[in-house]
């Protein structure tokens, strides 16, 4: 998974597996050997940045599914991203690498 916004990109390391059930997400680091879950809103922004969903699109959802207006999802969504990214599920993507 490879996520931009504004000229910066992120994306899942290679070590990271995941799968969903029907109420939650598990995010598996093979290499720190332990496991992060998901739930709520967010498994359902990694699930859509999973499929490819814009940062734009995916904020704009967001925003919906929490009935907030979309300045203050976006505060929410970048404070994921950047808890995200101190747990090791995301880090910063060179030039022409992508997680996928």
């Amino acid at each position: 998974m490879t996520l931009t916004r504004q000229g910066a990109a992120v994306r899942s390391p290679a070590h990271l597996r995941w799968l969903q059930d029907a109420g939650q997400l598990l995010v598996v680091d093979e290499k720190a050997r332990r496991a992060h879950v998901l739930r709520g809103h967010e498994a359902a922004l990694w699930t859509w940045f999973t499929l490819g969903y814009s940062y734009d699109k995916a904020l704009h959802l967001l925003a919906a599914a929490l009935k907030c207006p979309p300045a203050q999802a976006e505060a929410a969504l970048r404070e994921l991203l950047h808890s995200w990214q101190t747990l090791g599920l995301l880090e910063e993507a060179r030039d022409g690498e992508s997680g996928d």
